[in-house]
């Protein structure tokens, strides 16, 4: 059986799968001038988008290739943006 869990961290992305949510960070999603960004999807539709210049932005972030601190930056940012949501049902 497959576990509904997943994390993994190379050069140029991160990704954690956690059941029906998948927390992405690299190469693969970008916008503009390929800026790449931080996306949030539940079952397999995007649901939260935040490019590296916003995180930049937001956290002082460097270097878009900085993955591991990128992605953190993402989870925060995302936890951030639905704090409301996440509050409501504990």
């Amino acid at each position: 059986m497959k576990s509904p869990y997943h994390v993994s961290v190379a050069q140029d992305y991160a990704v954690a799968q956690a059941q029906e949510f998948t927390f992405y960070y690299g190469y693969e999603r970008t916008v503009a001038n390929d800026e790449w960004c931080f996306q949030v999807k539940k079952d397999g539709k995007e649901i939260f988008l935040e490019p590296f210049g916003d995180l930049k932005y937001d956290f002082g972030l460097k270097d878009m290739y900085s993955v591991a601190e990128c992605f953190m930056a993402g989870m925060a940012k995302f936890t951030l943006e639905t704090q409301d949501k996440i509050n409501s049902i504990l």
